[in-house]
């Protein structure tokens, strides 16, 4: 019985270890800001993530991803790759991995983006317009 409560016991700590570790890695939207908590206008595209990954802006202002990991990545407009590519995109870059895209967001709304290839891990994001 000791035995079994001991193995409890370490199951537990290995969970809560766990969950720290993921609480301290999540929240990428905490990225480039100034010292006030505003967005500083550059999302950077890290290996397999956007940092941060969805922001706020005002109707005539400008975002760019600057790509600062070793991967080749997109920034692509819309939600899923599986949409057909004949579909109206506001943005779509070609893979690389390096350089600088800026996009000019003259209306107010949600603009959902991510990078074709690592959407299945999750590299996605959106901007959000203000008026």
């Amino acid at each position: 019985m000791k035995l079994h409560l001991q193995r409890v016991h370490l199951a537990a700590a290995f969970v809560v270890a766990v969950g720290a570790m993921f609480a301290a890695c999540g929240g990428d939207d905490e990225g480039p800001v100034d010292g006030d908590g505003t967005f500083t206008g550059t999302i950077h595209i890290q290996d397999n993530r956007f940092s941060p990954a969805n922001v706020t802006i005002t109707a005539g202002e400008s975002v760019t991803w600057r790509w600062d990991g070793n991967n080749s990545h997109t920034v692509t407009h819309g939600t899923s790759p599986t949409v057909p590519p004949d579909a109206q995109k506001l943005f779509d870059t070609p893979e690389q991995s390096s350089g600088t895209f800026v996009f000019k967001f003259d209306n107010a709304g949600t603009f959902a983006y991510f990078c074709r290839p690592h959407f299945s891990m999750g590299m996605k994001g959106a901007i959000t317009v203000q008026p």
